[in-house]
């Protein structure tokens, strides 16, 4: 009921996840380099050009399969560089009505339009950890992949709270800081609260605060709060994040519907009154 590393779509209301298939095409053609396939002596590869880089926001979602008790989202932000190198992010897992959160950091490498890395940390008191894997998508715009735990699915009990699964395997999915889809989805701070637009098929709200400041420092958690919202809510006040005034953060709105797949995405700046 927590978080996972699977796949992600990205079409504006009915996005199908990823599948597995884009994990075997990777695997695929590391084995054929490994036997030393190679391309004829009279032909040229074309290189392929990096992926954009800076701060992306967005979230994971476990395999509503996979999970028993009811499979969450939950944040996701990564700062990428420019060209390919090493880079580092955070997942945010936490659960609705339980107190505390957990971020766990983000390793990966940018290679050409793929991500490839690993995912670690403390989840409940216990040591979580899973491969994570990804592209760009270069026409819709946003990086989005497959993740796992490998562990599997796993049990666990929050003193005075509830019980809950972390799922095996996910997707997720983000966008550059500032983006929309679809674009007639709107979010953003008015009068002391995050507000968005009401959009059909909504049956959960994941809303997250990210500061601006530790994650251009490349902290390790840039993610202030967040907090699941059951049913199709169109607001949320500030006051319930408990964020620094005079500080500037990001917030981000996804919804989703009961099939557990995007129905709208958002992200804006402010800073905290």
């Amino acid at each position: 009921m927590m978080n996972q590393l699977i796949s992600q779509s990205t079409s504006p209301a009915t996005s199908p996840a990823i599948s597995f298939a884009s994990s075997s095409r990777l695997a695929a053609m590391a084995l054929l380099g490994s036997l030393g396939w190679a391309c004829p002596a009279n032909s040229t590869p074309t290189p392929t050009a990096a992926a954009p880089g800076g701060l992306y926001v967005g979230y994971y979602q476990e395999d509503p399969l996979g999970d028993p008790q009811g499979a969450l989202p939950g944040a996701f932000v990564m700062t990428l560089p420019d060209n390919d190198a090493a880079f580092r992010g955070a997942m945010f897992f936490s659960v609705a009505g339980c107190p505390g959160s957990m971020a766990s950091a983000v390793r990966g490498v940018k290679a050409g339009n793929a991500l490839s890395g690993s995912w670690s940390g403390d989840v409940d008191g216990n040591n979580r950890a899973g491969p994570w894997q990804g592209s760009y998508d270069k026409d819709a715009g946003v990086y989005q992949g497959l993740y796992g735990n490998a562990d599997g699915l796993q049990r666990t009990a929050n003193d005075g709270c509830i019980s809950h699964y972390i799922a095996p395997h996910g997707n997720w999915e983000m966008f550059p800081a500032l983006h929309a889809q679809p674009l007639d989805f709107h979010a953003g701070v008015v009068n002391g609260s995050l507000r968005w637009t009401a959009m059909p098929g909504t049956a959960l709200a994941l809303v997250y605060f990210v500061d601006v400041g530790l994650a251009q420092a490349g902290m390790d958690n840039p993610i202030a709060h967040q907090v699941i919202l059951k049913g199709a809510p169109t607001r949320f006040a500030l006051a319930d994040a408990a964020l620094v005034s005079g500080r500037d953060y990001i917030a981000v709105t996804v919804l989703s519907n009961s099939a557990a797949r995007r129905v709208a995405f958002a992200s804006s700046r402010f800073t905290a009154p």
